[in-house]
């Protein structure tokens, strides 16, 4: 998923409706943020996930019952996910 600095929620990547686990990971060179409660994230506002790279990203699980909840943004310019859902 390609995140830029306009919120972007991880529906857009459609979660399987049973998925309640998702592995994260940002190979982009700029960090983003994060939040899960409704509210979009901005630059400066949301939980880090740091910058990293193609050959060594930066990955994070999340556990919740509505993955879609999920927004991101890109604090600079912009950064690419890859997001594995289990159920």
């Amino acid at each position: 998923m390609s995140v830029t600095t306009t919120a972007k929620a991880t529906s857009v990547s459609c979660p399987p409706a049973a998925a309640t686990y998702a592995l994260v990971c940002n190979e982009g060179s700029d960090a983003l943020r994060w939040r899960d409660d409704g509210t979009a994230p901005t630059a400066t506002v949301g939980q880090i996930l740091g910058s990293g790279s193609v050959t060594a990203p930066v990955c994070a699980a999340f556990t919740t019952v509505s993955l879609a909840t999920l927004t991101w943004i890109a604090e600079t310019t912009s950064a690419t996910l890859d997001i594995t859902f289990y159920q």
